[in-house]
């Protein structure tokens, strides 16, 4: 089994591991109770040690929860492979994905 932590510190949600087609239900379940209403929330994406296609539905299913929320979003660190996932699909301007 694939390592995955999902950890909250503050405002910021610390996804750490593989994110992949095998862990993506696990992240979900894990970071959705910790989203709160009315809220800002950064999602730090700099320990994801691999990723693939599943990481990037992860993060459209995470947005479309922050926003039921009111929550804005803000992603951080993402790797240089699933930022080419977003790319290739389309997701560059619908994602929040911060500068790094």
């Amino acid at each position: 089994m694939n390592e995955l932590k999902v950890l909250l510190k503050g405002n910021e949600l610390e996804i750490m591991g593989e994110l992949t087609h095998e862990t993506v239900m696990l992240a979900l379940a894990q970071s959705i109770p910790l989203l709160t209403s009315n809220s800002h929330l950064k999602v730090n994406l700099q320990g994801i040690s691999r990723c693939d296609s599943s990481s990037v539905a992860y993060l459209t299913a995470l947005l479309r929860e922050c926003k039921l929320k009111r929550t804005q979003l803000q992603l951080t660190h993402m790797p240089k492979q699933m930022r080419q996932i977003s790319s290739v699909s389309g997701l560059d301007d619908i994602l929040p994905i911060a500068e790094s």
